[in-house]
């Protein structure tokens, strides 16, 4: 009796585990503060320790054995998500993302959808991180006076937001965006496919599927200039918001993102489960950091696993 109970038992910590993490906050709240970057993965290491190993935790497999390691029931996905575990505990958040996307792949060769949907939590968090670590470091609105090529921008920082915009077009900036992951930055990089004196930006994907956002300009000197974080608060918005927070360059960038995630999830229109998880991750890899897209795909995977319609999950 005590070894059928054991599944249960495991399951609910993990439960456990999943629904505090749910509760962390979306997004920070004050730039200006490093604590959400330290804090939240503190409370993320504190639950992979309290909790054992979440992915092992499912499968029934006891924490309390010796080192995961040694175990003859882990397979190379385990083995993978195990040190993505270890990874995002100790911070590397960029190792973690590296292991989760390699091991999502794995996942949906095999179709273990189950497995496929925890994968996502981790990615998730850690593509949450990454943003946060970039939107706390310089930030370029409009690239016009920038003659040099892309390969040689990320030069100027190791955390930063990039938004492109005319001389540049949408090959610069996907060259950026592979240079930034190639040399392990924190970077994010939207393309504005205007000139940067334009009232109106035209926010459009670099990758498919091919979307635009139209969104009111930057102020005029927060354009084409790199912003320090201490610059930033210098020529932050005089009216605050609702919260009392004036708004900054960072904040710019983060709502541009956002509105362009939720433009490419409206085009998401599949029915069938396996070819919802398709379209959701060309848009995911249009818009990696947008945390809606994420969860609209953990539902399609649960929806494939359990043959289900996945409007059903949304």
């Amino acid at each position: 009796m005590e070894s059928s109970s054991k599944p249960d038992d495991e399951a609910l910590r993990i439960v456990g585990a999943g629904i505090a993490f749910e509760s962390i906050p979306r997004r920070f709240e004050d730039s200006s503060s490093g604590l959400s970057v330290v804090l939240i993965p503190f409370l993320f290491a504190s639950f992979v320790t309290f909790c054992g190993h979440p992915f092992f935790g499912i499968r029934g497999i006891d924490s309390s054995r010796p080192h995961a390691h040694y175990n003859p029931r882990m397979t190379a996905l385990d083995t993978r998500m195990e040190a993505a575990s270890e990874a995002l505990a100790r911070m590397d958040y960029l190792a973690t993302e590296t292991l989760c996307e390699e091991a999502l792949a794995q996942a949906k060769a095999t179709q273990d959808w189950a497995y496929y949907g925890r994968i996502l939590l981790p990615l998730q968090e850690c593509r949450r991180q990454r943003r946060m670590i970039a939107a706390e470091g310089v930030i370029r609105l409009g690239t016009s006076s920038l003659g040099h090529g892309p390969v040689m921008w990320p030069k100027e920082f190791a955390a930063g937001c990039v938004v492109l915009t005319h001389p540049h077009h949408s090959l610069h900036a996907a060259r950026l965006w592979q240079e930034i992951r190639a040399c392990r930055l924190f970077g994010e990089v939207l393309m504005a496919d205007n000139n940067v004196g334009d009232a109106t930006w035209r926010v459009r994907t670099f990758c498919e599927p091919d979307v635009v956002v139209e969104i009111l300009a930057p102020p005029t000197d927060w354009r084409d200039r790199w912003l320090t974080p201490v610059r930033e608060a210098q020529s932050a918005e005089p009216g605050a918001s609702p919260r009392g927070i004036k708004p900054t360059p960072a904040d710019w960038f983060i709502d541009a993102s956002e509105k362009l995630g939720d433009a490419l999830l409206a085009t998401v229109n599949a029915t069938s489960p396996a070819d919802r998880v398709d379209e959701l991750e060309r848009c995911i890899h249009a818009a990696p950091d947008h945390e809606i897209l994420h969860q609209r795909l953990a539902d399609a995977a649960k929806a494939a696993r359990l043959g289900a319609d996945p409007s059903r999950n949304a």
